[in-house]
């Protein structure tokens, strides 16, 4: 019964090992650009957050972490805000986008802001507009 076990369980193999979510904001923003749909949602949820981090980071006394922060944030105004520009159609991703959007303050998003609202449910509609608002006050 034994040897029946043991040659069961090798022939099975070994499972296949999920993806390894990626870290570096690089990697999230072009899982974002050309990934799945399960690992763009993961991706623009992780990059959200680490706006959110990035921008507390830049008012920190810390100068060595701030400096980090300033240059994070420079990759993201220049990588990061196209790729939300562009996602902002997609309905399961939009919302996050504008909130990215708002966080980097990107102007040059707003009329993309302006074209996604009338497609939007209520939700997002009210994170596009609030998204606005932020840009314009800027």
């Amino acid at each position: 019964m034994l040897l029946l076990w043991s040659l069961t369980a090798v022939a099975a193999g070994p499972g296949i090992a999920p993806r390894a979510r990626p870290t570096t904001p690089e990697a999230l923003i072009a899982d974002l650009l050309e990934g799945k749909p399960s690992d763009q949602l993961f991706a623009v949820r992780e990059l959200r957050r680490l706006t959110r981090q990035k921008l507390t980071d830049l008012k920190h006394r810390d100068p060595v972490r701030s400096l980090e922060a300033k240059q994070f944030l420079v990759v993201f105004d220049e990588q990061l805000a196209p790729a939300c520009v562009e996602h902002l159609s997609a309905p399961k991703l939009r919302a996050q986008c504008a909130d990215i959007l708002s966080l980097l303050e990107t102007k040059d998003a707003l009329p993309a802001l302006y074209r996604a609202l009338p497609d939007a449910n209520r939700r997002s509609q009210r994170r596009i507009m609030h998204a606005i608002e932020a840009i314009e006050e800027s």
